[in-house]
């Protein structure tokens, strides 16, 4: 029988010298492994939740965007929306003045 895959993301309680703390493990994110500890497993469990639907909300793909680059999408939205185009549409328009440099001689 197989084991049940735990669910996302996974709370640990960790020994030390006064006790037990509550470890919530969000897995790698960005290249880093964002842990937060707690003293009750209750906290934790509300933590995980917290993540939980917030992963919902904003979808998987947003763990993989690094905090500058999320900041650096927001700002962007914000300088496109009143002209009501969206960052893919602002790529693409950019993309071959970058591709023309690149077969201009210097």
């Amino acid at each position: 029988m197989t084991r049940p895959k735990e669910r996302w993301p996974i709370i640990r309680g960790v020994k030390r010298k006064h006790g037990v703390s509550w470890m919530v493990d969000l897995g790698l994110i960005d290249g880093k492994r964002p842990r937060f500890f707690y003293p009750l497993k209750r906290e934790a469990e509300a933590k995980a939740e917290l993540e939980r639907v917030r992963r919902a909300n904003e979808g998987k793909g947003i763990y993989s965007l690094s905090a500058a680059q999320r900041v650096d999408a927001e700002q962007a939205l914000a300088l496109l929306g009143p002209h009501h185009k969206t960052l893919v549409e602002a790529a693409q328009f950019l993309l071959p003045s970058f591709n023309q440099k690149k077969l201009t001689p210097r």
